[in-house]
């Protein structure tokens, strides 16, 4: 049986344009910065916004862009509760509209950290070919026995930047140079004897190295090795090539992935310093966020399609299993920032956080299980 058909002020209600005061109003230009159209779901929809091409930095345009998407999103909200009267189901939605706001505001206030530091590259065999030498990247490793090996070719000219690092923790010998070699023949030496090294502290991993020669020059097309060696072919180093920082949400994976890794293979600490990066802690308050989103979506689709049964009960869990849940919580969230900073783990306890606080457990949903004697 098909749907009643619309009369023209139905349709009318359904679908609103309007512009938030505090945006510019640009009617004038053919558009509007809200759209809305409700039908069986409500649909926004919010004019593009780049972040003001007069930024001298990508994440200034990024912070823009996503605080005018808030603004539109509140004024949306404002004006749905102004014109509704469901305020059950108004606050569920703008609390889930917050979170995802949230979210995206958090993504661009990391971007200036991300944006700031070398690509981590962990090296795995030797020589190792360094693509797209321009962009800032940085390779970790120990040398066993032998030199390492870094080759890049290039076709055309390009801005060359070589550096050697080592890791600031006991028993390390700043002993580590190198040599960059153009079609065989010697360019540079990047010699550590009677070099004076330098403390570095770098805020992305928030560690600290030992910075020791560097070499930057405009290079000519060709072929290029550099050959990283010590004393006795036996210390740990970093080897920076490029200068272009620039990240990417792959990048920015890898990243996560890694430095966990470095802090307890090379700088020999527990991976749970990262936390006080805020690459650290905003990546378990984005997972956080992820879960608790995701709870509020399973509870309501659960509350529309399984009404009226235990598998659509607002509460579903009693205070001993919440106490558990929140157990569970801080048991999976200690597990993650331990070890591998897995975003699995972090997903997890944050959705154990949530139905600590709700009272309500997704599994429990699932089978139509209650333990909560007030429901």
């Amino acid at each position: 049986m098909s749907e009643p058909r619309q009369e023209p002020d139905e349709q009318a209600r359904d679908f609103v344009i309007f512009n938030p005061d505090t945006m510019f109003d640009p009617t004038l230009l053919g558009f509007s910065q809200v759209a809305i159209f409700s039908a069986a779901a409500r649909t926004v929809y919010v004019a593009g916004h780049g972040g003001g091409a007069r930024k001298s930095h990508f994440a200034d345009p990024c912070r823009v862009a996503f605080e005018n998407v808030d603004t539109a999103m509140r004024a949306h909200w404002v004006s749905r509760h102004a014109r509704s009267s469901e305020n059950t189901e108004g606050n569920t939605s703008s609390m889930k509209t917050r979170l995802i706001t949230i979210t995206l505001l958090l993504a661009a206030f990391l971007l200036p950290t991300a944006a700031f530091a070398h690509q981590p590259r962990i090296v795995k065999e030797n020589p190792t070919v360094v693509t797209l030498p321009e962009v800032s990247k940085a390779y970790y490793g120990t040398l066993d026995g032998k030199p390492a090996v870094y080759t890049i070719r290039s076709e055309k000219a390009f801005a060359l930047y070589v550096g050697v690092l080592v890791p600031d923790i006991a028993g390390q010998k700043k002993d580590v140079s190198a040599v960059i070699l153009k079609d065989g023949k010697q360019l540079a030496l990047l010699d550590s004897t009677n070099f004076q090294w330098k403390t570095f502290f770098e805020e992305f991993g928030r560690d600290t190295y030992w910075k020791g020669p560097e070499y930057k020059a405009q290079a000519d097309a060709g072929t290029y090795e550099i050959r990283v060696t010590s004393a006795n072919n036996d210390s740990k180093y970093s080897l920076a090539v490029g200068e272009i920082e620039t990240f990417d949400f792959k990048e920015g994976m890898n990243a996560l992935t890694l430095i966990p890794e470095l802090k307890k293979d090379f700088f020999n600490k527990s991976p749970i310093g990262f936390i006080l990066s805020p690459l650290g802690w905003g990546f378990i308050l984005i997972m956080f966020v992820l879960a608790f989103i995701s709870g509020f979506i399973y509870r309501a689709l659960l509350k529309r399609f399984a009404r009226n049964t235990t598998h659509g009960a607002s509460k579903n869990i009693g205070t001993n299993d919440r106490v558990v849940r929140a157990l569970v919580g801080v048991v999976l969230l200690l597990v993650a920032i331990t070890t591998t900073w897995s975003p699995w783990l972090l997903f997890f306890s944050g959705f154990a956080f949530f139905a600590a606080l709700f009272s309500w457990c997704g599994l429990y949903a699932a089978f139509g299980k209650n333990t909560c004697t007030g429901n």
